[in-house]
Order: structure tokens, then C-alpha cells, then sequence
């Protein structure tokens, strides 16, 4: 297995932080982009990640479960 570059997903693509209580996901300035519900983020900006939104790395879809 690729780890994902066949769907378009960078090495170094995006991060997933915990900030006081609250999820970002925030691009690390990829190619192939990183979306929320469908809205590609800006890089390097941090995006609030909620429970039932869909994370896009590439052309890679994640349903978001938090709990």
C-alpha cells in the first residue's frame, strides 16, 4: 500500500490538531487540496473540524466521527 498517493494525498498533506477542546485540520499547502463539507481550504489557515463533516484529502473522502 501507497499510504493514499493514489488518491491524490501528499506525504506532508494536512494536520489534525486538538486545540482547547476544538479540532482543526489545517493544509500543509498540498496539490491536490484539503475540503471540508466540499470547501477547499486555504493552506496553512486552520478550519474547525466538526462531528459529521467530510474530510477531503485529494480525491481521499473521511466521515468525521468525534466523540
Amino acid at each position: 500500500e501507497d499510504g493514499g498517493l493514489e488518491k491524490g494525498v501528499s506525504r506532508r498533506h494536512a494536520r489534525i490538531l486538538k486545540r482547547e477542546g476544538t479540532v482543526v485540520v489545517e493544509d500543509l499547502g498540498s496539490i491536490n487540496g484539503t475540503f471540508i463539507n466540499g470547501k477547499r481550504l486555504a493552506p496553512y489557515l486552520p478550519e474547525v473540524l466538526s462531528d459529521g463533516d467530510s474530510l477531503q484529502l485529494g480525491r481521499l473522502l473521511i466521515d468525521v466521527k468525534l466523540h
